[in-house]
């Protein structure tokens, strides 16, 4: 894996403090780098300061409360947050920012991004690189996938900083798949983009079920793109009028099969994700299927008669009958994955 994007959390007004620490050693344990919070009172330092000692996670200050600046850029240790309007302010605490070496991150909020918006950000970044400040990040954000990828496409050709991409799950997880697959997709394509920046919509509130569904949709749409450890990956084909399996049923018990041998592992304390990644394919036919996947590290595809062929790295090792190959594929990927750890340890 040639590079790696890394997964920030926004706990947006996480309101009880019991929550907020819950959350924050959920998100550490799950592969989240840094954490954001909003600082909207000096109480909020307490709860910075917590979460830093109880899970060890940098802590990137949002801040928009112009009475507590001082305090927070002090206090900071994972990063500030902050939109362009409050550059000048920042800029009061330059030396102190170089001293302390934490990164910037540059917001832009909502969705209307005019001529003035851009002319504020192109001020705001020339203003820190003027004083010596290159550790900076650029975060924008638009719901309509094509105006988010020119803006961040703009941002990479303008001004060569590093980029926090916005992540947000929807009401369904369908259309999470959908909007987020197709924004990122093309972003992580032209090679924009060093972290995303994951937060449950308003209507979502913070609770472990919601947050685990946020991190695994980012982190199965990262491991998809190659740009995040990843335990397995599935891929298929679109069949065509050659397809001799049930290409939809074979699949949905693959990847059930794969859980269940992520969560084997997991109890012994071992990581999927230590194996480097499992592309695993399952394909219409066994006349172009295992060609078409020679890059997946195994894979099933459609044979004549009722049968199926396995195959590895796009080489047949076996043909079966339908009915017995997904026994013998669970054992084929149990000795891959057995493999891998012992080469990996």
């Amino acid at each position: 894996m040639s590079r790696t994007i890394q997964i920030h959390y926004f706990l947006k007004d996480c309101q009880e403090k019991e929550n907020c620490l819950q959350a924050a050693a959920y998100l550490v344990k799950n592969g989240v780098s840094h954490l954001w919070l909003e600082l909207k009172n000096s109480q909020d330092f307490e709860l910075v300061r917590e979460i830093s000692s109880h899970s060890a996670i940098p802590v990137v200050s949002f801040i928009r409360n112009t009475d507590i600046f001082h305090k927070a850029i002090k206090n900071s240790d994972g990063g500030v947050a902050i939109v362009p309007s409050m550059v000048s302010l920042l800029l009061s605490h330059a030396e102190a920012i170089k001293r302390q070496g934490f990164p910037v991150y540059l917001v832009i909020e909502g969705n209307e991004y005019l001529h003035a918006n851009l002319s504020q950000l192109d001020a705001a970044v020339g203003a820190l690189k003027e004083r010596g400040i290159y550790n900076l990040f650029v975060n924008v954000h638009h719901h309509n996938p094509v105006v988010h990828f020119k803006l961040c496409k703009l941002i990479k050709n303008q001004y060569g900083t590093k980029q926090i991409i916005s992540f947000t799950p929807h009401t369904t997880k369908a259309e999470s798949i959908i909007s987020n697959s197709l924004s990122l997709g093309s972003i992580f394509y032209e090679k924009i983009g060093d972290a995303v920046l994951v937060s449950l919509p308003p209507d979502r509130t913070y609770n472990s079920k919601n947050i685990r569904e946020a991190i695994d949709l980012s982190k199965n749409i990262l491991g998809s793109c190659r740009l995040y450890p990843k335990g397995f990956t599935i891929i298929s084909c679109p069949t065509c009028g050659r397809c001799r399996l049930d290409l939809l049923r074979m699949t949905e018990e693959i990847d059930h099969k794969l859980r269940a041998l992520e969560q084997k592992y997991a109890q012994q304390g071992k990581k999927l994700e230590d194996t480097g990644g499992i592309a695993v394919a399952v394909m219409g036919c066994n006349v172009n299927g295992p060609g078409e996947a020679r890059n997946a590290d195994i894979g099933i595809a459609g044979g004549r008669g009722g049968t199926g062929t396995i195959f590895m790295n796009g080489k047949p090792i076996v043909t079966l009958p339908e009915k017995a190959l997904l026994k013998e594929f669970t054992l084929q990927v149990e000795e891959l994955i057995q493999d891998r750890l012992h080469k990996a340890s």
